[in-house]
């Protein structure tokens, strides 16, 4: 079933178009609003007013754009056979932006700040693991100096030049470590955004059933967290390898589809699975 979750969501996305285009928009919107911050040019009371204007957006933003792929999603068996019929309903889509604003902004800033304080405690935790690791195999000081600082070429050949092989095995097992974190992560933030939108609007219960439902398909959920590990790891090369400034907006326009193939295949399979549950509970309930 996850095999075809993944095809599907390339003919959804492939039929439903419009919904990629609150996503250029949204992006566009956040990134001016953020770029004060990232340029580091306000005052201590401008850049606090600016962060909280900047979460506010985003998350203005993930909750109508969640809800137009809510809408999409649940186009899937839909065939148009007009193309009437296909315009009405991407208008459509782009209706369903503003309704999700007002119906699940609330929750999903909740869940938002959930996430970045789950984000914050894996980070600490694998940091302190690393600072340990170091300390106890002795790495050179200068080390993390270098990794912030220098190309990647750069820093094969320091570690080549200064580091023991038993040295090199422990990165090799602190950068697995980060790998795990990561995975496990990805894997208890997943459905966080469809249970808000499918199952409660409450948001605490919401993470609770969005736990639940990773349990219950922990397999598959690592399934997807690991094609679209691999998608991003296949994306990172070709943006190397795109060198020339015309076609520079090739990896961007890349990051949009994968955030949207992301997205949308999350939701497809959420909404499947627990609307298939709901007919069996129905089917069961009428047996008695």
């Amino acid at each position: 079933m996850t095999e075809n979750i993944f095809k599907k969501a390339i003919i959804l996305i492939k039929d439903n178009l419009m919904v990629i285009q609150p996503l250029f928009v949204g992006v566009l919107i956040i990134m001016l609003i953020i770029t004060p911050l990232l340029a580091n040019k306000l005052t201590n009371v401008s850049f606090v007013f600016t962060l909280i204007l900047s979460v506010l957006c985003l998350n203005a933003f993930l909750s109508g754009w969640y809800n137009c792929v809510k809408y999409t999603v649940s186009l899937k068996n839909i065939v148009y056979n007009q193309v009437e019929e296909k315009n009405e309903k991407q208008i459509e889509i782009l209706k369903s932006f503003l309704p999700g604003v007002g119906e699940y902004m609330f929750p999903i800033t909740v869940v938002f700040i959930f996430y970045l304080f789950l984000a914050y405690v894996f980070i600490d935790l694998y940091r302190l693991f690393a600072s340990k690791m170091f300390v106890i195999n002795n790495f050179p000081s200068d080390f993390i100096n270098v990794v912030n600082t220098a190309s990647q070429s750069e820093i094969a050949k320091y570690i080549q030049n200064n580091f023991s092989s038993q040295q090199m095995h422990t990165l090799l097992l602190i950068l697995a470590c980060g790998f795990v974190m990561y995975f496990i992560f990805s894997i208890i933030v997943l459905w966080f955004a469809p249970a808000v939108l499918y199952t409660s609007k409450n948001p605490f219960i919401a993470v609770i059933e969005s736990i639940k439902f990773t349990i219950k398909n922990l397999g598959q959920s690592f399934l997807i967290v690991l094609v679209m590990f691999l998608i991003n790891l296949c994306m990172s090369f070709s943006n190397i390898l795109i060198t020339n400034q015309y076609l520079a907006f090739i990896p961007m326009l890349l990051s949009f589809i994968y955030i949207m193939y992301y997205v949308v295949t999350v939701f497809l399979y959420y909404e499947t699975k627990t609307q298939n549950n709901s007919i069996d509970r129905c089917e069961c309930n009428g047996e008695i």
